[in-house]
This record gives C-alpha cells, structure tokens and sequence, in this order.
C-alpha cells in the first residue's frame, strides 16, 4: 500500500483513540464500538508496516502491564478498556516502539497524578488520555529516545 494509506489509517486509527480517551474522562468508561474501531484501524495499519512478529511483541509489550493490574485489582486501578486501549497502541507502534509508549504513559499519569490528587479531593483519574499521549509521544520520537537510553546506559 502507498504512503497516503498508511498516514489515512494511523490518522484514523488516532482520531478513534482520541474520542475514546475523551469519553474515558468524561464518563470513565469507553465505548467499545470506538474501541473495536481503533483496534481495527491499528491492526490493518500494522499489518501494513510491520511484520507479523514485530506486531506480536508490540502488541504483547503494551498489553502486559495493563492487564495485569486489571486483574490484580478487580478493575479498581484500571479498567479494560485501558487494556483495549493499550493493545491498539500496541499494534499501532509495534516494539519496541510500544515500550516507550507505556513508559511515556505511565510517567505522564504519575506526574499529572500527583499534581492533581495534591490540589483535588478526587480520586479517580482516566488513564486512556495518557495511553493516548505515551502513543503519541513514541510514533513521534522512540527513534531518538531509544537511542538516548541506549547510549546513556550501555
């Protein structure tokens, strides 16, 4: 497939991701037809780019954490739609690309965790937004910090 397809179904696949993120603040829960959507629109656009392991380990990677804490905790700390949320990151960004997605993702909530739950009484906060933005931040510059990790640390 061409470029333009490419960019047509990350676009997509990011808007749908985008109107989840937005219905888990509002309502804390997701629509699973916009999610299913997401999935869909991530997994053909990795089909397209990656190879069916890279899509595999990605989408395992991303996966891992989430839904673990969504069965450890009887879906107190997470729900699942953060675990459908994080597969379509997952396939979206493939591995190791998903790895700096759920550490962006992680690192943005704690900050904005803290924060928030210093100057609010409330004690729930979504966790789609900064799935969102961990995918974002690793389609836009895993390449560089990988290699600043990599070359930090070995």
């Amino acid at each position: 497939m061409t470029l333009i397809t490419n960019y047509i179904l990350l676009t997509l696949a990011l808007i749908a991701l985008a109107y989840g993120a937005i219905l888990d603040v509002k309502d804390k829960e997701v629509d699973w037809k916009i999610l299913a959507l997401a999935i869909l629109f991530s997994l053909v656009y990795a089909l397209l780019k990656n190879n069916f392991l890279n899509l595999i380990y990605g989408l395992a990677v991303a996966i891992v954490i989430p839904l673990f804490l969504v069965l450890v905790s009887h879906e107190r700390w997470m729900g699942w739609g953060d675990v459908l949320i994080a597969s379509a990151v997952g396939l979206l960004c493939g591995f190791p690309n998903s790895i700096v997605a759920l550490f962006a993702s992680f690192l943005s909530a704690s900050i904005f965790g803290i924060i928030y739950l210093s100057a609010s009484r409330k004690k729930i906060i979504a966790f789609g937004p900064f799935l969102v933005l961990g995918c974002l931040v690793a389609i836009l510059f895993s390449k560089a910090i990988i290699t600043f990790c990599i070359d930090s640390f070995f």
